[in-house]
């Protein structure tokens, strides 16, 4: 008798700043995993602006309730998903709470951890999406104040560290 396994839901919690890589390895991941839904709060900005990248911090709260009933759904669906978004995540306060929401899914939950630099910084600001290198600085600033490390007492399954933007 063959019993047939579920395979392991997982789901990445892409941690870090703007700019730092975080679509970039979603993307990549991917790449050798197509089966994964990635939910991109940026791909949502821009299909919610006729195509267009628009950082609106007044749709900010409707973006991450949609990020948020996405991620619902698609943990019904979908055996890896990936959250790529940065303001949901920031503080381990926010991280505690959307980890205790999907605990209740018995899904592997991943941190992946991305360093940030002035190096990042300065890639960001070349391509600034149509916004001037000070809303992205003044941006960078808030979010930096804001931005918590993670502890490795979170309560994520694992935790993935990775070298700076620069050696990937």
């Amino acid at each position: 008798l063959l019993l047939k396994m579920k395979p392991i839901k997982k789901i990445y919690i892409l941690i870090g700043l703007p700019g730092c890589g975080k679509t970039t390895w979603a993307n990549n991941f991917y790449l050798n995993n197509p089966e994964t839904l990635i939910i991109s709060p940026d791909d949502l900005r821009t299909s919610f602006n006729g195509g267009q990248y628009i950082f609106n911090i007044n749709k900010e709260p409707f973006l991450i309730n949609c990020s948020l009933n996405i991620l619902k759904m698609g943990l019904r669906l979908y055996n890896n998903i990936i959250l790529d978004e940065a303001t949901l995540i920031l503080t381990k306060n926010k991280r505690k709470k959307l980890i205790k929401n999907i605990r209740r899914s018995n899904t592997k939950i991943i941190g992946v951890i991305f360093p940030f630099s002035e190096y990042n910084k300065k890639l960001r600001m070349k391509n600034s999406r149509g916004h001037s290198p000070e809303l992205w600085a003044q941006t960078f600033d808030k979010m930096s104040k804001i931005f918590e490390t993670v502890d490795p007492k979170e309560d994520f399954d694992e935790i993935i560290q990775l070298s700076s933007f620069e050696e990937r």
